[in-house]
């Protein structure tokens, strides 16, 4: 399941309650943030120990500032509270799955 973060006082509490938390930065007139949703959507349940949320840019755009978000999707990876990894633009579910897994281990459900 992924989480919809519609406040700044949301964020901080799933940072604060989880120990890993993946964070899609997206846009409604973003075609390929369109197209990553149903990847996003589809690898988080595959790793069920991690919390996945989308922050809408136009919605939320203190915390995309508060983590210079100037091109979607982007994507980051916070560990207790604090951004550890990220990347620019679509992955597949391949690529996804393999940058959550060389940060995440024992976290999924997923077979190679």
């Amino acid at each position: 399941m992924v989480v919809r973060v519609r406040s700044e006082a949301e964020f901080e509490q799933l940072l604060s309650r989880h120990e890993w938390v993946v964070v899609d930065f997206w846009a409604e007139w973003c075609p390929p943030c369109i197209v990553f949703e149903p990847v996003f959507e589809d690898v988080s349940k595959e790793f069920p120990g991690v919390v996945f949320a989308r922050v809408n840019v136009d919605e939320v755009p203190r915390l995309a500032s508060r983590y210079s978000v100037m091109a979607i999707p982007m994507v980051l990876l916070f560990h207790k509270g604090n951004p550890v990894d990220g990347f620019l633009g679509y992955k597949d579910h391949k690529a996804l799955r393999a940058f959550l897994s060389q940060h995440i281990s024992g976290k999924g459900n997923y077979t190679a």
